[in-house]
């Protein structure tokens, strides 16, 4: 399977309207997209690099505010949020089904004389609770139906009960549930392909950015005036550098051509002059570093999306007690990836950087660190889940902050 990053060749385009995934409610406004490749439609990006996803449930486009880290996190979050919610929506269903042989004990005119109106009204208060936080349209279907159901006269003691009004209100609900039930069947696997997609545009970005640091690198080694490099190079060794950030037009690395080519630009002009060697080779001691801290941005989008998925995890209420919100060894992975990342930040040069971020990235990786390793000890011992929970809230705060940095 062949894959362009360069949205010049994704070919076709359309014009969506759309609201922020972080304000649902917003009013929506209009903008033309490229149809990301092998996406079908449902994933599409902007000239800007920001992506924009389809949500089949709510009927509406959403705009990715943070890149395509965010957007592989979106995915994963909906699978997981999908396996959680299936067995709530059939308990919620199995509960509606017994509710019908309920209302079949009396039958109208008769009063509620033994309290099955009361009864009713207990189980269906419960199972409201489930949905009070429902976005997609057939389950607030079927929460709108339930709270019909509590309004209907008759659920009081002693009163008439209206059996064949809620035994249809009930099979409305039971429809929407199961289409509900549907669209995530239908929806899982088109998701998991879409995962697979995305994480080959990560690990397609990433060997840019590779690319990218080792033509600094080498342009680097031609500028060290003890080098001894032939001078009829320097053109070949820039434009190396350009040719690679240049493909990077998918944020959050978006913001890395527009600067690069300024930058580059201007190394050209000092590199031809003489006496400027040593500000040539400083500036592209800047590009290099520049490069490097964009490489820690996936160890950090990674751990951060693992740690949330983790806090989520543990404070989800169909998760048993005995159960792990996390698996022993995934967490020592996140542990070593992420002190593999503060090694790296300590080795950056950031000599003549307006805005330096590596020391605060050091400083926030050894607390998230801290409390990650809190957690593998509670994990190892059954410890107190409640002081879990605290950990990873802190610890998923922590990353997310450091992740804004860059």
């Amino acid at each position: 399977m062949y894959w362009s990053l360069d949205p010049d060749n994704w070919g076709m385009q359309q014009k969506i309207g759309y609201v922020p995934v972080d304000d649902p409610d917003a009013a929506m406004a209009e903008i033309m997209v490229w149809n990301v490749p092998y996406m079908r439609g449902k994933i599409t990006m902007d000239n800007k690099g920001y992506f924009y996803i389809y949500i089949h449930s709510r009927l509406r486009w959403f705009r990715v505010g943070h890149g395509i880290f965010v957007l592989y996190r979106m995915i994963c979050h909906m699978l997981d949020t999908h396996a959680r919610e299936m067995p709530t929506i059939k308990q919620i269903r199995k509960a509606l089904d017994g509710l019908d042989v309920d209302f079949q004990v009396l039958e109208p005119p008769q009063t509620d004389r033994f309290g099955q109106g009361t009864y009713i009204r207990g189980v269906l208060s419960a199972h409201l609770s489930e949905l009070a936080r429902a976005v997609d349209c057939d389950k607030v279907e079927a929460r709108k139906l339930i709270v019909h159901m509590l309004g209907v006269h008759g659920l009081g003691e002693g009163q008439e009960l209206k059996t064949v009004v809620l035994t249809c209100l009930s099979e409305d609900a039971r429809e929407s549930l199961l289409d509900r039930l549907s669209s995530i069947s239908s929806m899982h696997p088109h998701l998991c392909y879409y995962r697979a997609q995305v994480r080959q545009m990560i690990l397609l970005l990433e060997d840019l950015l590779d690319q990218g640091v080792a033509a600094a690198q080498s342009l680097i080694r031609y500028l060290d005036p003890s080098a001894g490099q032939p001078a009829n190079i320097l053109e070949t060794k820039i434009n190396a550098v350009g040719r690679w950030v240049s493909m990077m037009r998918i944020k959050p690395y978006s913001h890395i051509p527009g600067y690069a080519v300024s930058e580059l630009e201007e190394l050209r002009q000092l590199a031809r002059v003489t006496g400027k060697q040593e500000e040539a080779l400083a500036l592209a001691r800047r590009i290099h570093s520049g490069l490097l801290i964009m490489k820690m941005r996936r160890s950090l989008a990674l751990s951060a999306m693992h740690v949330d998925h983790g806090n989520k995890a543990l404070k989800t209420k169909d998760v048993r007690a005995s159960s792990k919100p996390m698996r022993q060894s995934l967490l020592r992975r996140i542990i070593a990836s992420l002190e593999s990342t503060s090694r790296q930040c300590a080795q950056i040069d950031e000599t003549g950087f307006s805005n330096p971020v590596c020391d605060q990235i050091r400083a926030n990786l050894l607390q998230v660190l801290s409390h990650l390793k809190q957690i593998l000890s509670l994990l190892e011992t059954d410890g107190d889940r409640e002081e879990m929970g605290s950990h990873f809230s802190i610890a998923a705060a922590h990353l997310k902050n450091t992740a804004q940095l860059i």
